[in-house]
C-alpha cells in the first residue's frame, strides 16, 4: 500500500543537520509516510548518521557515488515517491510540530480543489534570536489566481514543507535543472490552483552565511524569499493548472 504523504529529503554535507531533520520525521502522529533521503555523494559525517536509520520503518536511502546537485535530485526523489501528496524537505530544516504533516493532509482531504498546502515557518539562525515568517495574518483556502497576484511581488512560500497533490505535482512537471535556484520559484507556479494556511509553524528552515569563496545566491533568495510576521498560521491552494497556461 503505497503512502499517503512522501517527503525527498535532499542533503550534501549537511550530516550535522540531517538527524535533528529525520527524527522530527520519524516523530510525527501522521505515520502513513515515507522519506526518501538522498545523499547527495556527501563527504561528511552523512553516511554515519545514515546508518543509523537504515532499518527505520518509512525511511528510504538513496547514495549517490557522484554528485548530481540538488536540482536533479529533487527529480529522482519525487520520481520514487508513492506518496498521494508530496513534499521536499530539506536536510538542514526539520518538522516543528508533530502534527504538521498530519494537518497539512486535513486541508487536502477536507477540500478536493486544494492543490497546495504552504506553512508559516521559523528562521534559526546560529547567534540570532528564531524568526517566525506568516504570510497571512489568518488560515484559509484562496483561489489560485489570487495568490499568484501575491506571489508576483514576492515569494513568501518556503520550499521546504511546502506539500502539492501528487497529481498537482505531475502535471508541473520536474524541475528544470538549466535553473539551479528552481526551488525559490516552483511553488509559485503552482499558485493558480487554490492554496491554504492553517494555524502553525510547520517548518524551521536554518540560514546559512555563505562560505569563502561561495556566491551569495542562497542570501539572496531568502531575502526575496522570506517575510517576517507575528502570528503562526498554515496556507493552502485549489486546483491544478496547466503550464502552458503562464
Amino acid at each position: 500500500m503505497n503512502p499517503r504523504v512522501s517527503l525527498v529529503v535532499t542533503c550534501y554535507n549537511y550530516g550535522r543537520f540531517l538527524g535533528e531533520c529525520l527524527d522530527s520525521v520519524v516523530a510525527q502522529t501522521l505515520t502513513d509516510r515515507e522519506a526518501i533521503v538522498i545523499d547527495d555523494a556527501s563527504t561528511d559525517e552523512t553516511g554515519e548518521v545514515l546508518a543509523k536509520y537504515r532499518d527505520v520503518p518509512g525511511i528510504r536511502i538513496v547514495r549517490h557515488r557522484e554528485r548530481i546537485g540538488n536540482i536533479r535530485s529533487y527529480n529522482e526523489g519525487l520520481d520514487l515517491a508513492r506518496g498521494q501528496y508530496v513534499a521536499i524537505l530539506s536536510a538542514d530544516d526539520y518538522l516543528l510540530r508533530p502534527d504538521g504533516l498530519e494537518r497539512q493532509v486535513a486541508v487536502f482531504e477536507s477540500d478536493p480543489d486544494v492543490g497546495l498546502v504552504y506553512s508559516a515557518h521559523s528562521i534559526v539562525q546560529a547567534g540570532s534570536p528564531v524568526r517566525h515568517v506568516v504570510p497571512w495574518p489568518h488560515a484559509a483556502v484562496r483561489p489560485g489566481a489570487e495568490e499568484f497576484r501575491k506571489l508576483m511581488w514576492g515569494n513568501y512560500i518556503l520550499h521546504s514543507g511546502a506539500m502539492l497533490r501528487r497529481e498537482v505535482e505531475r502535471e508541473l512537471g520536474p524541475y528544470d535543472t538549466a535553473l539551479t535556484h528552481t526551488r525559490t520559484r516552483r511553488a509559485e507556479l503552482a499558485a493558480p490552483v487554490p492554496q491554504a494556511q492553517a494555524p502553525l509553524d510547520h517548518v524551521g528552515g536554518r540560514r546559512h552565511h555563505p562560505r569563502p569563496g561561495q556566491c551569495c545566491s542562497r542570501r539572496r533568495s531568502w531575502q526575496l524569499g522570506l517575510r517576517s510576521g507575528r502570528q503562526r498560521e498554515l496556507h493552502a491552494s485549489r486546483r491544478p493548472v496547466s503550464r502552458n497556461r503562464f
